[in-house]
């Protein structure tokens, strides 16, 4: 899958630049790289074209990697709801209105 080793080597850069940028200065603990991680999915999904289909076809497609990285299953139901929202707008705009046919069945 093209999208995953994309975002797996933009995280690999990501994390290389973090780690010159505070090297001898500081200690990134457990915490900290969770949030920079949750930080770079945030940015890397803003300019996915279909961040909702990607989180999908990893969760479905590479289990292990999406069970590794947290924020995913909370940007998945972020993309889902998102989805869900537009897409229950557009099927509301197209319904049509039939009239009640009860009764006009007799048993």
């Amino acid at each position: 899958m093209k999208d995953l080793k994309l975002y797996l080597s933009s995280w690999a850069d990501f994390k290389f630049i973090c780690e010159e940028k505070v090297k001898d200065r500081c200690y990134l603990t457990n915490k900290n790289w969770l949030r920079l991680r949750e930080y770079h999915m945030e940015r890397f999904l803003e300019s996915h074209k279909a961040p909702y289909g990607f989180l999908y076809r990893v969760k479905l497609r590479h289990p292990n990697i999406y069970h590794t990285i947290h924020c995913m299953s909370k940007y998945l139901h972020h993309y889902k709801m998102v989805r869900d929202r537009e897409f229950g707008s557009n099927i509301a705009r197209r319904i049509v209105t039939y009239p009640n046919w009860i009764g006009f069945f007799k048993k």
